[in-house]
Order: C-alpha cells, then sequence, then structure tokens
C-alpha cells in the first residue's frame, strides 16, 4: 500500500496498491469509528501493470492517479476512468496536485527532476515551473502542492542546500502557480516525505530524519521547526512506548531516552503526561502477531500474511 487518500466529502478512501493497481472503499457515515471494510471495494482500476504509486482528489471528488507504468489517469466522482495519458516529463511520475480551482494539475517524477502543470481536463501540458539549482536527479523536487488560494505552487524533496554549516533540504516555492519566479526556503534535516497547504497561506512539511515544520512564505522562514529526537528503534521490542485509545482518539507516546505524551485528536491537545490507554500488544483477544520485528514475513496466529 503506497498511498492513501480520502475524498474531500470523507465519504470514500483511495488507496494505491502498486501492481494491484487502485481501490476505492465507500465509507458509510453510520460505521463511524469502525474498520473500513475492505473485502468488497466500491470500486477499483487493476490495470497498473508497474504499480501505482500516488493519488490526489480535487474538490469535486474527482480522482486523479500517477504510476510507474508511465501513465496519469482522471476519473470521474464515481469513479469511472475518463482518460489516460501518458506522460511527458519522465517514465515514472511519483506525485501530483490539484490546484484548489480543479483546473490544473501539477506532476513531479522519480526519475526526472523535471516538474509539469497539467490541464487537469485534457492532461495536456500546460508549462513546467523552473527547476534550476534543483535540476539533476537525487537533488530534485518531487512533492508537490499547491497553496490554499492556489496562486503558489510549492515542492519538496531531495534538493538541498549548505546553508550556514548545515544541509537543509529546500522547499520551493514559486508564484503565478508555478509560472512564475521562486523562493527557496529551508525545509527539514533530510528528505521531504510530504508537503500539504494551510489555509493561511503557509505549508506544514514532514521529513524523513524524521522531522517536520511550518514554512511561511509571507515570514520568508520557518515559523516553526520540529527536529527529530534520538529515537532510532523505531521496531522496539518494549511494546510500552506506543499507546492508543478507543476509537484512536488518543495516542501516546514515550520517544527514546524521553518523556512521554500524548496527543488527543478531539480538540487537537497535546499533554506532555503518559498516556493511560492501553501499551500496544502483539498478543490480545486470541490475536497473536509473531516475526514481525525487523522482518518481511509476519505471521497472524501462526499463519504468513499474504500481501
Amino acid at each position: 500500500m503506497d498511498r492513501q487518500k480520502f475524498s474531500p466529502n470523507s465519504r470514500y478512501l483511495a488507496v494505491a496498491l502498486g501492481k494491484r493497481g487502485i481501490r476505492i472503499y465507500s465509507i458509510d457515515a453510520t460505521d463511524e469509528g469502525q474498520p473500513v471494510n475492505t473485502s468488497t471495494p466500491f470500486a477499483e482500476d487493476k490495470d497498473y501493470s508497474e504499480g501505482s504509486e500516488n493519488l490526489a482528489f480535487d474538490a469535486s471528488g474527482r480522482l486523479a492517479t500517477v504510476g510507474f507504468d508511465g501513465y496519469i489517469r482522471l476519473y470521474d466522482t464515481n469513479f469511472k476512468l475518463l482518460k489516460k495519458a501518458a506522460t511527458t516529463g519522465g517514465k515514472h511520475p511519483y506525485s501530483l496536485a490539484f490546484s484548489p480551482n480543479g483546473k490544473m494539475l501539477a506532476v513531479g517524477y522519480d526519475d526526472s527532476p523535471t516538474i509539469q502543470v497539467l490541464e487537469a481536463k485534457s492532461l495536456s501540458l500546460l508549462y513546467a515551473p523552473d527547476v534550476g539549482g534543483a535540476n539533476a536527479l537525487g537533488n530534485h523536487l518531487e512533492m508537490l502542492v499547491f497553496s490554499a488560494d492556489g496562486n503558489s505552487l510549492a515542492a519538496g524533496g531531495a534538493n538541498r542546500l549548505d546553508k550556514d554549516g548545515h544541509w537543509w533540504h529546500q522547499i520551493r516555492v514559486w508564484n503565478q502557480a508555478g509560472k512564475g519566479s521562486y523562493t527557496d526556503y529551508n525545509g527539514g534535516a533530510n528528505t521531504i516525505m510530504d508537503i500539504k497547504a494551510l489555509p493561511n497561506g503557509t505549508f506544514v512539511f514532514g521529513g524523513s530524519q524524521p522531522d517536520w515544520g511550518i514554512i511561511s512564505p509571507a515570514a520568508g522562514q520557518h515559523s516553526r521547526y520540529v527536529a527529530s529526537d534520538n529515537n532510532a528503534y523505531y521496531t522496539a521490542e518494549d511494546l510500552s512506548h506506543f499507546r492508543l485509545g478507543p476509537g484512536g482518539e488518543e495516542v501516546g507516546i514515550t520517544p527514546y531516552a524521553k518523556s512521554a505524551m500524548r496527543f488527543i485528536l478531539p480538540g487537537r491537545r497535546f499533554s506532555q503526561t503518559s498516556s493511560a490507554a492501553p501499551s500496544a500488544s502483539t498478543d490480545r483477544n486470541g490475536v497473536n502477531l509473531s516475526d514481525w520485528n525487523e522482518n518481511t514475513a509476519p505471521k497472524l496466529n501462526g499463519k504468513p500474511f499474504l500481501f
């Protein structure tokens, strides 16, 4: 499973499944808090020979996808295929983003530093933003998003610069929705994995350090940056460091060599206190998970998962 996106009306969950294509699941409002029924997809498209990589909804509910087979696909609000077009900026389109008005679609590539903005109905090329200084593979920009008002286009990825003795992965922001000049801002300490627009004109990003921050073009800098803790042992067999409350409404974590903290989704509250929620468990209510730690072949009740 590569990417998951909710539709704007929260009625559907679209999932990119690599060479198994894409699936769309219907989410019944009466099932709030319950697991999504993944046994019967509302719609699916298996015609992805080299794997689906990413997907995006526009405000009306249309869905667009990219795959390593070199195609962009556009679906209507009932997930019927409207258009399938071969990419021209590279053979491995990796990311995409609709403009807020749904008229443009920005595309980034894994195998090319090119970024393109397409007309979102015909999938024809409108223009290619300036990627000067980030025009070499391994040092390019690929994760994209339009600003909330549609006036800017932002991108991040592997591109980095040495500023004051520190390597910063850059967030590039173009004006005129990518047609105009650009400004590079210090982003994270490692590859920018995703970037989203916030309503106030800023951009929030997540890096693989892991770290995250908010870029404010109006202020010309970070408005917030949170560096990673020394927490490299992600698959720790001591599961008490991760706790999850009923319905997923509370998440408690204890970073390596740090104090416990918790995040309560209702009210969006953060507290530097320990969570009383149950800790993660590999053996509960007759369900046993084994061979999961640093292993690609986990077992459920002694039987291998069939992915």
